[in-house]
């Protein structure tokens, strides 16, 4: 806000999910009504139709057109490993832009390809990995004590060193490598 940025607005799409529940029992509402920050309910806004030019798999897709407007998008993920993709940061949490919810299902197959096509057409200004506390989400669903917050300009970047710092190489992680490779 020192900086310029004017009004902060904070959002989450998450699908089935009641977002204000889950920014009460996260302590987000206390936290942005101390800020003046709104929060928004992404599912329940309005859609824009975009075209990926050069896209790998996803040629056409519905974003959050509230969040497609705006200047200064800021992707913030928690630190987790995932049953699917092995594991969860910025470039997948971008999924909860698409909109409606029951969209989103058209993004796992092929889920590199199209992961790598939707933040082609959506670039975060900011990413932030929230490693505080982490979590395994294997058999046990294990919180990991880390203590790390990894942050950056370039989204693929920031991802490839969180997944690093989980003990996985990036490079193996085809999305991050897709990313990569397009630049």
């Amino acid at each position: 806000r020192e900086g310029g940025t004017g009004r902060l607005q904070a959002g989450d799409g998450p699908g089935a999910a009641d977002p204000g529940k889950g920014f009460r029992e996260c302590g987000y509402t206390r936290m942005c009504a101390g800020e003046e920050i709104e929060l928004m309910d992404l599912d329940a806004d309005e859609v824009e139709e975009i075209d990926i030019p050069g896209a790998l798999s996803l040629h056409r897709i519905g974003i959050v057109a509230s969040v497609r407007a705006r200047q200064g998008l800021v992707s913030i993920a928690w630190m987790r490993t995932h049953g699917y993709t092995t594991i969860s940061l910025c470039m997948k949490n971008l999924m909860g832009v698409i909109g409606p919810s029951s969209d989103r299902g058209t993004i796992h197959e092929p889920f590199p390809e199209r992961i790598t096509d939707l933040v082609s057409a959506l670039r975060p200004g900011l990413s932030v990995i929230d490693g505080t506390t982490g979590l395994d989400e294997g058999v046990s669903r294990t919180p990991v004590p880390l203590d790390l917050t990894v942050a950056g300009w370039d989204f693929v970047a920031v991802d490839a060193v969180g997944t690093a710092v989980m003990g996985f190489d990036p490079m193996e992680i085809i999305y991050i490598r897709l990313a990569h490779e397009r630049g």
